[in-house]
């Protein structure tokens, strides 16, 4: 099927063009060099919208729902939540610590309240799309099993390498406050849990026989986590070296996995 503009629903063609002011925003703070104003510190206000509109637009249509497996309508229903509260906290809370405190990066902070859980409700969103994408049955087979236990080995192993040898420089602080110490310690926890999941699903649906509509959508979806994942070490790794500014690459990065999240969901929808 030929994708046109015309083909998109409004709620994409919103999205989209919501993202493309959030391109437009970045490349404005590189080439005029707009690191660490007003105007950079502003990013978090788009970049919040774009997953808090895309939350808001699914709830919104599953309520329209009567036919579509429940676990679904549930994961989207976690996936909609975690996504509501990291974009609230993005554009509300973040930028707050930036112009009225002057505090460039905010950790540990009331931003953090926000963050933390939204990993919660996006990896529980997950496991309920475990139920519709054929894993139980490749669960009951030595390959199935096999895969999981080398599909987490590997974010293991891809988690310790990215998160504290190169983010971190091999270093975590077990003198610092409690508070910073568990964080330290759980969101690249939360991290290894989404990229597994992840990972695990999309081995699950090459096998599933799922409805086209709902596999692209989920995929997408799938798709977005990978590059949250990518662009959570990106933060990690840039507040590490000193280079992060409200903005950079890791913000562009959050801002297409946003969207990517947005739209999958979006892609969802019954109409």
């Amino acid at each position: 099927m030929q994708i046109t503009w015309k083909s998109f629903s409004s709620i994409k063609k919103f999205l989209i063009a919501l993202y493309i002011v959030n391109v437009f925003w970045v490349l404005i703070i590189f080439v005029f060099e707009m690191k660490n104003t007003t105007f950079s510190y502003l990013f978090g206000v788009p970049l919040g919208l774009l997953p808090i509109l895309g939350g808001i637009f699914c709830i919104k249509f599953l309520r329209k729902w009567k036919k579509i497996p429940n676990p679904l309508t549930k994961a989207l229903l976690f996936l909609a939540s975690g996504s509501i509260l990291w974009g609230i906290t993005t554009a509300a809370i973040f930028p707050v610590y930036n112009l009225i405190y002057d505090i460039a990066i905010p950790y540990p902070s009331l931003a953090d309240v926000g963050y933390l859980p939204s990993y919660l409700l996006w990896a529980i969103g997950l496991f309920y799309l475990l139920s519709i994408a054929g894993i139980k049955l490749q669960l009951k087979k030595l390959t199935g099993k096999i895969m999981l236990f080398s599909l987490t080995l590997l974010a293991i192993i891809s988690s310790h390498y990215l998160f504290f040898i190169v983010a971190r420089e091999g270093q975590i602080d077990f003198k610092a406050d409690a508070v910073k110490l568990f964080l330290d310690l759980a969101y690249p926890i939360s991290d290894i849990v989404i990229l597994t999941l992840t990972l695990f699903l999309i081995y699950g649906l090459s096998f599933d026989s799922q409805d086209s509509k709902i596999k692209t959508g989920v995929l997408t979806i799938l798709l977005a986590f990978v590059v949250n994942y990518m662009a959570d070490f990106g933060f990690s790794y840039t507040t590490t070296v000193g280079t992060y500014f409200v903005g950079n690459w890791a913000d562009f990065s959050f801002a297409t996995s946003m969207f990517l999240l947005s739209f999958g969901v979006s892609s969802l929808d019954s109409k």
